[in-house]
């Protein structure tokens, strides 16, 4: 009964949130949840977001998937506090970064790559006609939504969202710490979770709310980053919650250990600066990303003004950090002849592909970049950032110490990283206002 319980009350929500989106302006958590809903999603390549296919190969995808009756999740403990993110790849970082921030005790962990089962024969029947249901009933949506695949992924989100909720339940959970808060279901999972008794602890990571989380709605807001707090405040009507706190960059318990000394505080190269790539040129060409032609257009003009920068300044070298994607085996190559078609001419060089970047912090001066979540870890850790943001909407919110540090033309770029060379970080820190944004000052 009560998995019947909990997918009647899946669909009543389901519907109540989708139709209040669609024919009313009420501003209510279900407008914004339905909003949530049809917003774009990382889970489908670009590629195909116009694909009219694709609401029938989702459902048929996710149809053979509910034929399976194997749940998979961790357990570690009786504690009714448990994790939710998507995938357990970063199991391990997650369990530091709560441990570093928090008493709790985790009961267990849940991830959204093992949700698309049936518990038991009963749940089978029961999925297979609510599949059935939902393809009937999304069928209006699909068809005069600009974006198919945002309503193909309601099939998916669906049985996620009820066999997250029965597992919980089934295992004593009171609280949550949600990770994968930027999916488009992640609010509506909080209106659910919280009609059967679950606590809602959403953890927004480092990346401004701006980007992927200008809707929230939780119980407990965990902030990554103390710029966050701004936002939260600018986005007040559509960010909810009862509790609010600031934690540190979610990947920090990796690496805090080489910066919690005063040993990091002299930079190796004073001569150095450094570039961090966003990666979005190769992510383009794949289809991943969700930003735009500008932006992409705009990093590449970023790494000509700094081509330029070097001719003018031949004693300095530039070092070019990666992004994840750029250092694969089967783009290595390309990632290569790229960076040689800006700079081949100038003293420039790959940072250790061998290492993450979050662990070179101190080999450079100072750093540039279009931006990227690098650049908080970099600033949280208290050195010297120049960011360079011009196609973002509502980001950086004026006045704050992001907006300070931020340069909007090759003119401002030459000029903030001449003027700030010589520095030390501490000094750079207060003269921009970015103190409250570290633990980590000489």
């Amino acid at each position: 009964m009560l998995y019947l319980r909990i997918s009647l009350y899946a669909l009543y929500s389901l519907t109540r949130c989708l139709t209040t989106y669609l024919f009313t302006n009420s501003n209510s958590d279900r407008y914004l949840a339905g909003k949530s809903l049809l917003s774009n999603s990382f889970r489908i390549g670009t590629n195909f977001w116009d694909s009219w296919s694709i609401y029938f190969r989702r459902f048929g995808k996710v149809a053979l998937c509910l034929l399976n009756s194997k749940p998979s999740f961790r357990k570690y403990s009786a504690a009714d506090v448990w994790i939710y993110d998507n995938s357990p790849k970063d199991e391990k970082l997650r369990l530091q970064f709560i441990e570093m921030h928090s008493n709790d005790r985790i009961g267990g962990s849940v991830y959204r790559e093992t949700l698309l089962y049936s518990a038991h024969f009963g749940a089978r029947l029961l999925n297979l006609a609510l599949l059935f249901l939902l393809f009937v009933g999304l069928i209006p949506i699909w068809i005069f939504t600009e974006n198919k695949s945002c309503t193909a992924l309601i099939f998916n989100e669906f049985f996620e969202i009820t066999n997250l909720v029965y597992i919980l339940k089934t295992n004593g959970a009171k609280s949550l710490y949600f990770f994968c808060i930027f999916e488009k279901d992640a609010n509506l999972t909080h209106l659910v979770l919280n009609k059967f008794g679950i606590e809602t602890r959403k953890i927004t990571s480092e990346t401004p709310l701006a980007f992927w989380n200008k809707i929230i709605l939780t119980d407990t807001l965990i902030l990554c980053f103390e710029y966050q707090t701004d936002e939260a405040a600018f986005f007040k009507d559509t960010i909810r919650y009862k509790l609010k706190t600031v934690w540190s960059p979610e990947t920090a318990p990796s690496y805090i250990s080489k910066y919690s000394s005063s040993t990091h505080k002299t930079t190796e190269n004073k001569n150095v600066i450094g570039f961090y790539s966003t990666g979005n040129w190769i992510k383009s060409e794949r289809g991943e990303t969700l930003e735009s032609a500008t932006v992409l257009d705009e990093e590449n003009n970023l790494k000509t003004m700094l081509s330029e920068y070097l001719k003018l300044n031949s004693s300095l070298e530039l070092k070019i950090y990666l992004h994840p994607k750029e250092k694969s085996s089967l783009a290595l190559s390309d990632t290569k002849a790229h960076y040689q078609s800006y700079f081949g001419m100038q003293n420039y060089s790959l940072a250790n592909l061998d290492q993450p970047t979050s662990f070179l912090f101190d080999e450079i001066n100072i750093a540039v970049s279009l931006f990227s979540t690098i650049v908080l870890e970099r600033i949280y850790f208290g050195f010297k950032t120049i960011i360079m943001p011009l196609s973002y909407t509502n980001f950086p919110i004026q006045p704050s110490g992001l907006y300070n540090i931020s340069v909007f033309s090759q003119a401002d770029l030459f000029a903030k990283i001449d003027d700030n060379l010589n520095l030390t970080n501490g000094d750079f820190f207060f003269k921009y206002g970015l103190q409250n944004y570290t633990k980590h000052l000489d």
